[in-house]
């Protein structure tokens, strides 16, 4: 019984951290890295951006509709 009421504490601990830090918002100034912006000329490409918002999307990152934003972390904001 002690071990079930551990991982049980230890799953809503994990549950509830979770849903309450910061899941990597992408800020509404954000630029690519120049680097970036480099290897996307090179390969003929533009730079991405979110179709919702029109500001620039990282690689890996996909848009909240709660947040209104990009999130490049949505694995962690999300636990579902």
């Amino acid at each position: 019984m002690a071990v079930y009421n551990t991982l049980l504490f230890m799953a809503s601990l994990s549950h509830y951290q979770a849903m309450t830090t910061n899941p990597g918002a992408v800020p509404k100034n954000a630029e690519p890295l120049p680097m970036l912006t480099m290897e996307l000329k090179k390969q003929g490409k533009p730079v991405p951006k979110c179709r919702r918002t029109g500001t620039f999307k990282p690689p890996r990152a996909h848009y909240d509709s709660q947040l209104q934003r990009c999130v490049v972390r949505m694995d962690h904001h999300c636990p579902w």
